[in-house]
């Protein structure tokens, strides 16, 4: 960002570096020399406290922010979400009497019942 003509005033450079998105500054003004070279001159002169002017200035320049990871990612496949099991509990063994209908019983359910 140096030029042997242009020197870069202190309070542009501390608005350079307190930035949380000075890399994209550092980017932008490299990429667009003409502009660094304005804004150089016009911050010339300004004390460090203008430094918080000059850095707004400078990151209006840039894009919005993309969102980092706290943002929702959005889904990387269409496939259907999965399904949700169906929710039960044990089923209880049947009594003796259960399995007597009137005077008839089942004897192959009688003899696993008794095996428990």
């Amino acid at each position: 960002m140096m030029r042997a003509d242009v020197k870069i005033p202190p309070a542009m450079l501390e608005a350079i570096i307190k930035s949380d998105r000075s890399g994209d500054l550092v980017y932008n003004l490299a990429s667009h020399p003409e502009v660094c070279i304005q804004h150089a001159r016009e911050s010339a002169g300004l004390p460090l406290a203008a430094a918080v002017m000059v850095r707004r200035v400078l990151e209006s320049r840039l894009a919005p922010a993309v969102p980092g990871p706290d943002a929702t990612p959005t889904p990387i496949t269409k496939a259907a979400p999965p399904i949700k099991p169906v929710g039960g509990s044990a089923t209880a063994a049947q009594s003796v009497e259960s399995m007597i209908k009137g005077t008839e019983i089942s004897l192959k359910k009688f003899r696993e019942a008794e095996a428990r």
